[in-house]
């Protein structure tokens, strides 16, 4: 949603030029003739921001007749000065690499300068903020700390899979609400507003700070980097586990979720279809919702104003959902395990018919049937679990290639390990992706090396397999019946995510 948008929704037609000026009075508040303090801030101040508590300043001062003055723009200004002082700080917990699609001071200057830029910024809002009146140099102090409280309490339960929702919402509520309340406390303190209006502006602003960072949270998942000038899923990343997390846990999707959690700086890591299957992305919608009709009722009070400051989340613009697909219910789950154990199944048995001679392929008389086993052709007798296969059952065009491999010691190593870890990893649902990888391009192997097919031009039970495997493959976040869940929590696959 851009500005001019914004400024429709609020009545205030010139609200881009009003923000111009919020700029302008920016650069003049914070500068400095030190360079390490003026180009991040700089670059931070000149950044794609909407400036949407500024608007709420205008918004809240103009809402009662008061003109746009140097006090106003005063009021906008220590108020985005207190929110990117915090927002540097908070790049610096999450550890974010860029912000409004610039990089972050801690990605760019480091760790240690980007605490004395945020504590620069902090120190310079209230510097602006006592030019409008001592009230007002109190309302910044205050809502530092309110600011402070909230990402304390964020801290606090990072990586918390227990964290209660009451202990979320009062950390939204200090660390983001509290300054889009104080937003409209400054607006209403500029215009001079009585103690009834000012107080019903701040808990408008409490309510549209909720909304804010609730939708925030949904579009940490749903949304693109682009839209939001931020990375995506950061917040998990960092285990900080927002409403649609939380009531995902709470549902019954919660325990495919929880091994997600144990390692979410894997490669390919996506909740998405989680939280879509749990619902929690709409129930979180829907308490959006609530706060936003929170809002339209804390206005009562403010005459006049219901036009001024109706502002709704256009959800279905700025939320790109994603198609929500259907869960996979549990019986064809279970089918898939115990395709992925035959499977398993059938490579062991291959493996241990060519160490031992079970009869299968190795050790059976052509001519009586009879099995012997470890006869000579058993690989531990000496034998080559090769040399039959490769030697006389290859044709087509690459059976003089693979007949050249029958007996080569490697190759002999090389196949009976493939077999040998490939089952065993389908039998206990552990490395799933490398097996069923392996396992393709094993079997694949295999069928160029009996080219054209005996009973079809082209397919075979090598290629079925193969389509086997990747449904299998497929199905592996949702595995029953495997020991997943506890491999995926081993140091070596944390730091190794393709072993999963």
């Amino acid at each position: 949603m851009k500005s001019q948008d914004l400024a429709t929704l609020l009545s205030v037609p010139d609200m881009p030029a009003y923000l111009r000026q919020v700029e302008e009075k920016l650069i003049a508040s914070t500068n400095t003739d030190n360079p390490s303090l003026q180009k991040p801030v700089l670059r931070l101040i000149h950044a794609r921001s909407k400036r949407l508590r500024s608007m709420l300043v205008i918004a809240a001062a103009t809402s009662q007749g008061r003109p746009v003055d140097e006090t106003v723009i005063a009021g906008c200004a220590a108020i985005e000065l207190v929110h990117i002082g915090s927002l540097v700080h908070d790049d610096i917990i999450d550890n974010a690499s860029t912000r409004w699609s610039v990089p972050t001071v801690n990605s760019q200057e480091g760790t240690d300068h980007a605490i004395l830029v945020g504590d620069y910024l902090f120190a310079k809002a209230g510097v602006v903020g006592a030019t409008i009146s001592a009230k007002a140099a109190a309302l910044v102090s205050a809502t530092i700390a309110a600011l402070i409280d909230g990402e304390s309490r964020e801290v606090a339960d990072q990586f918390n899979t227990e964290r209660s929702i009451d202990s979320l919402l009062a950390a939204i509520n200090g660390k983001t609400a509290a300054l889009f309340s104080a937003a409209c406390q400054m607006g209403a303190l500029c215009a001079r507003l009585d103690q009834r209006r000012a107080l019903a502006l701040a808990k408008y602003g409490t309510a549209f700070g909720m909304a804010f960072q609730l939708l925030d949270d949904v579009l940490d998942f749903v949304s693109t980097e682009e839209l939001l000038g931020k990375p995506v899923g950061n917040d998990v990343r960092e285990g900080v586990y927002t409403l649609p997390i939380l009531l995902a846990l709470k549902s019954p999707q919660g325990q495919k979720l929880r091994p997600l959690l144990a390692h979410p700086k894997r490669t390919g890591y996506d909740p998405v279809q989680i939280l879509l299957e749990s619902g929690a992305v709409e129930q979180t919608i829907i308490e959006i919702h609530g706060y936003n009709q929170r809002t339209v009722a804390e206005l009562q009070p403010i005459d006049n104003s219901s036009d001024t400051f109706r502002v709704y989340f256009r959800l279905s613009k700025r939320i790109p959902m994603p198609t929500k697909t259907k869960t996979i219910p549990d019986a064809t789950l279970k089918i898939w395990a115990l395709l992925r154990m035959s499977l398993g199944l059938t490579f062991l048995w291959a493996f241990f018919d060519k160490l031992i001679g079970l009869g299968f392929a190795t050790c059976r008389d052509a001519v009586t049937g009879s099995v012997t086993t470890m006869c000579s052709r058993a690989w531990l007798e000496g034998g080559s679990p090769t040399t039959g296969f490769l030697k006389s059952g290859t044709t087509g065009p690459f059976a003089e290639f693979y007949q050249s491999l029958a007996g080569n010691t490697f190759i002999d190593w090389l196949f009976m390990a493939g077999l040998l870890l490939i089952g065993a990893a389908l039998i206990l649902g552990i490395g799933v992706r490398v097996a069923t990888v392996t396992g393709s391009f094993l079997l694949y192997l295999m069928w160029t090396a009996v080219l054209p097919p005996e009973n079809n031009p082209v397919l075979d039970d090598h290629l079925i397999y193969i389509l086997v495997l990747a449904g299998v493959f497929a199905a592996n976040n949702n595995q029953k019946w495997g020991l997943r869940g506890w491999w995926v929590k081993q140091p070596i696959v944390k730091k190794l995510p393709f072993l999963e």
